[in-house]
């Protein structure tokens, strides 16, 4: 069982507790958990970092602001997640038209004070290339006989269940 997975148990379980020495007992494993959780996650910050210079051709370094946003973020996305994201940046319609910065990136508010979430739209975005989509779409069409075939066929199958089920 992962950290995260105990951390949200213990939150389930919180709701339940009713004696002060119970209480005091899960802020304890509590506090202990979030600690394994690893609110602190520096090589994750690091690996978030060369990934965003790698592609975008920067040299920025890991601050303070951006490890704590990046261990903001860590706690809803595992760190593949967020790298996968900074990859699919450059898809973005609006992160691909401005100087993106990790602080931009990472930000859990836009400029209107909205919240958002940008690594969330990031792993959204389709990874289907112009080719593959290309490809599908000149597909040959099927003939009617062979569609109505496949109907029938389909028919049957699903009336052999129905029957088979009793549904």
């Amino acid at each position: 069982m992962t950290p995260q997975l105990k951390l949200k148990i213990f939150n389930i379980l919180k709701q339940h507790l009713t004696t002060p020495e119970q209480k005091e007992a899960f802020k304890a494993l509590q506090r202990g958990l979030k600690k394994e959780v690893g609110n602190n996650n520096p090589k994750g910050a690091t690996s978030f970092m060369e990934a965003f210079n790698k592609l975008y051709g920067t040299k920025f370094k890991v601050t303070s602001q951006i490890r704590s946003s990046f261990n903001f973020w860590n706690k809803s996305y595992p760190t593949q997640d967020i790298i996968k994201a900074v990859n699919n940046s450059k898809k973005h319609e609006w992160l691909k038209k401005i100087k993106l910065t990790p602080i931009i990136f990472l930000r859990q508010k836009d400029s209107h004070g909205n919240p958002c979430d940008r690594i969330g739209d990031c792993l959204q975005i389709s990874t289907f290339s112009p080719a593959k989509t290309k490809a599908l779409h000149s597909l040959p069409e099927i003939s009617d006989e062979d569609r109505e075939r496949n109907m029938t066929r389909m028919q049957e199958m699903k009336e052999k269940f129905l029957n088979k089920h009793k549904v």
